[in-house]
């Protein structure tokens, strides 16, 4: 940006943060402001307004958070919990499951006691963090009694990759993603145009936005 602007060289960037766009500076990316905006739309709309947020403690579940619960103010509401944790490799796991804990409110059943006798203290959570967080944290949750079974997951497009996608307690999880029939169509032909060619490669969400990217430059461009 600091670079081409000066010279009034507009640009097209493959980025998702909003906070670099300006004019001449624009950004392709699938903003996670808009991810949130779609998955609490489709959790609000269904009356689940006891909201939660699970957050670990990077840059990026600290703007989710924000964003979240600035949001959440534009309908009346306020998050029913805040918290932060640190999940990363290496961290106390002891600290760890007794924070999970708390934010599940667990109490270990009494005798002839279900855990379908006891409500959930939320309608849906929101996981802000990156996939290596969220699967420390959901096996946890869930076996604290607050799985997706119980409560509504929401995550971003950082959940739709296999390892997540395939992970026992995520599922039934809502998560804001490109349509994977579009995405797969892509894929298909990106795979066969390079393998063709003899070379290795796969139609990441990256080469998505560089073909993006160059359809908008070719269109401005266009007599």
């Amino acid at each position: 940006g600091p670079y081409f602007m000066p010279h009034d060289i507009p640009v097209l960037s493959l980025s998702n943060n909003h906070e670099i766009a300006r004019n001449g500076l624009w950004v392709l990316g699938f903003l996670p402001e808009q991810q949130i905006d779609g998955v609490l739309a489709e959790s609000i709309l269904k009356d689940y307004d006891e909201i939660a947020i699970l957050s670990d403690q990077s840059a990026y579940g600290a703007v989710i958070t924000k964003h979240v619960t600035k949001r959440l103010k534009d309908f009346g509401l306020s998050p029913s919990s805040v918290s932060r944790v640190d999940g990363t490799v290496g961290a106390d796991d002891a600290q760890l499951v007794e924070q999970l804990k708390a934010f599940a409110r667990y109490k270990p059943l009494e005798d002839d006691e279900l855990v379908d006798d006891i409500p959930p203290p939320y309608d849906s959570i929101i996981i802000a963090g990156g996939a290596d967080f969220v699967l420390k944290v959901a096996p946890l949750l869930s076996y604290y009694d607050l799985g997706p079974d119980r409560v509504n997951y929401l995550g971003t497009d950082l959940w739709a990759n296999a390892g997540l996608l395939g992970e026992p307690s995520l599922q039934g999880a809502y998560i804001a993603t490109i349509r994977p029939d579009l995405r797969d169509v892509f894929g298909a032909r990106y795979d066969g145009l390079y393998q063709a060619r003899g070379t290795s490669s796969e139609g990441s969400f990256l080469s998505q936005l560089g073909f993006d990217a160059f359809a908008v430059a070719a269109s401005a461009v266009s007599p």
